[in-house]
């Protein structure tokens, strides 16, 4: 979704602060699309960007497998699903450190966390990712062992001992 709270502006925006190599693939459709496309083109970076518009899961799927990296900078994510999609996918996130981001994106070891007014910073991060592919697949690893702690019946069953203990503790 391509909406003022997912704050895709921050990740545009750090892009001149990139190496010329450095891509972006933006998917998604929303109420930001013009005034993203018109950032872009301000900056003069469009060319550096895919729009892929709106994805189905299949595709969405599909533009995982085809990243280096997942960047992320809304400001208000409680449970980021896109995220977990790209950690069980095994990419290494850039993430705001903001909301519930940090709790999938963990600072050095799956990614990075980056305040998320920091566009040089951000743009600094998506340059090392960029071109350090041995922690890249290291970083992709943890990101898909972390999607696993959350992964349904994992999850649901924590939930369930948790309410066990609860309920057996005030007996």
């Amino acid at each position: 979704r391509l909406d003022r709270d997912k704050n895709v502006q921050a990740i545009i925006s750090a892009l001149p602060h990139t190496n010329t190599h450095v891509r972006l693939m933006i998917s998604g459709a929303g109420k930001e699309d013009a005034a993203l496309k018109n950032l872009a083109a301000d900056l003069g970076v469009e060319k550096r960007i895919i729009w892929t518009g709106y994805a189905d899961q299949q595709k969405m799927l599909d533009l995982y497998h085809g990243a280096d990296c997942f960047i992320i900078m809304a400001l208000y994510e409680v449970q980021s699903i896109v995220t977990l999609q790209a950690l069980a996918c095994g990419l290494p996130v850039i993430a705001a450190a903001a909301g519930a981001l940090p709790e999938l994106a963990h600072d050095g070891k799956n990614g990075f966390l980056v305040p998320p007014d920091n566009n040089k910073l951000l743009g600094e991060k998506m340059n090392f990712i960029a071109t350090h592919q041995s922690v890249r697949r290291q970083m992709g690893d943890i990101s898909r062992s972390i999607s696993l702690i959350h992964h349904k019946p994992t999850a649901l069953a924590r939930l369930e001992s948790l309410y066990r203990d609860t309920i057996n503790n005030a007996i």
